[in-house]
């Protein structure tokens, strides 16, 4: 007999509990059962069986106590994603108005010379996205090294699309972290910039 037939018909030993099969046994029944069959079972399955401890529950049951088991930590870790998120987008805006403040006179020149508010607004904005880019390249390079250590946890097709949303998700946040310091330093006129230096 093959190593599969010894899996298949394993001997059970009422004695011995690592000889049974399992802790839960999955009934599937007919639609339409009434709850007068679920009682009958669980007489005769007590009668067979003095030394269990039985409970009788439905798959949608399980699947609902399994859920919410595992929905909590879903939601655990989105929390605290969220929360480095805003502080990561709060921190961005700071930096961005920061440099555009200390580049108030490079902007002012620019007008001056004829630039349009779109011209310094795209530049702002472009900037950003660039070092944005940057720094996805260098964080790309180190999130597939550790994509090699955990692929035999992790589907390919969760990975690649995970990292996918996560790249839109960067530059979007850049975008509008980007959007009211550029539209700030597009309207400050060559007098007022000029004047302040």
């Amino acid at each position: 007999m093959n190593d599969f037939g010894k899996l298949l018909f394993k001997r059970i030993n009422p004695e011995n509990p690592d000889s049974w099969i399992g802790e839960s046994i999955l009934i599937k029944m007919k639609p339409g059962t009434n709850m007068d069959f679920e009682e009958k079972l669980m007489r005769r399955l007590s009668i067979i069986s003095n030394n269990f401890t039985l409970e009788m529950r439905s798959l949608e049951a399980m699947r609902e106590r399994s859920f919410d088991k595992y929905s909590s930590i879903v939601y655990i870790f989105a929390f605290i994603s969220l929360f480095l998120v805003i502080n990561v987008s709060l921190g961005l805006f700071g930096v961005l108005w920061y440099n555009i403040n200390y580049r108030k006179s490079e902007i002012g020149i620019r007008r001056s010379f004829g630039s349009t508010a779109r011209s310094i607004y795209s530049q702002i904005v472009g900037e950003t996205m660039v070092i944005s880019t940057f720094s996805l390249i260098l964080g790309s390079f180190i999130v597939f090294q550790l994509y090699v250590f955990l692929r035999n946890w992790l589907r390919p097709d969760i990975f690649y699309a995970s990292y996918i949303i996560s790249v839109l998700v960067i530059y979007l946040i850049t975008a509008i972290c980007a959007f009211y310091p550029s539209k700030l330093a597009a309207d400050i006129e060559p007098a007022e910039a000029l004047h302040d230096e």
